[in-house]
């Protein structure tokens, strides 16, 4: 079920705050999943364009929060991954609005999968389960790490 349209944003508004030498850019619609609208960025003075997300919450505190989360995951993803993603260069988390460089290539919904096990590989290394869990908590609850006790 995808959450209805957000009708209170003006994207060329946001796009020129993230931005200001994006005013006047043309906007296309790239696609759209259950919590967020993706546009392609195409900049007036031309070059690479550029991702902007529109998070389709309507409540503002939940906006907030998801768009803040969603950008620190990415942030992570950059530095620990060794696949290429998207890199954060704006965040209005009040709007719900992430603007992103653009991945080249076709989307991984649409991309055949072709070596299922590198894949699996690449993924249970990015995600493993005790660096995961550790990062989405949110970092007032983290523990300290403390080393491990030696089996005798």
């Amino acid at each position: 079920m995808k959450l209805p349209r957000r009708t209170d944003i003006d994207l060329d508004a946001v796009l020129a705050e993230l931005d200001p030498s994006l005013a006047g850019a043309r906007l296309s619609e790239l696609g759209e999943g259950w919590d967020n609208i993706a546009y392609a960025v195409h900049p007036p003075s031309g070059g690479q364009p550029l991702v902007l997300r529109v998070s389709k919450f309507a409540d503002e505190t939940e906006r907030f929060d998801t768009t803040t989360k969603d950008a620190e995951l990415l942030r992570f993803v950059a530095r620990r991954s060794p696949l290429v993603t998207n890199t954060v260069r704006a965040v209005d988390a009040y709007a719900g609005v992430l603007l992103l460089t653009m991945v080249p290539g076709i989307g991984a919904g649409t991309a055949p999968i072709r070596d299922r096990p590198a894949l699996a590989e690449s993924l249970g290394t990015l995600l493993g389960p005790r660096r995961w869990r550790r990062w989405r908590r949110p970092r007032e609850s983290r523990r300290p790490r403390t080393p491990r006790r030696q089996r005798s």
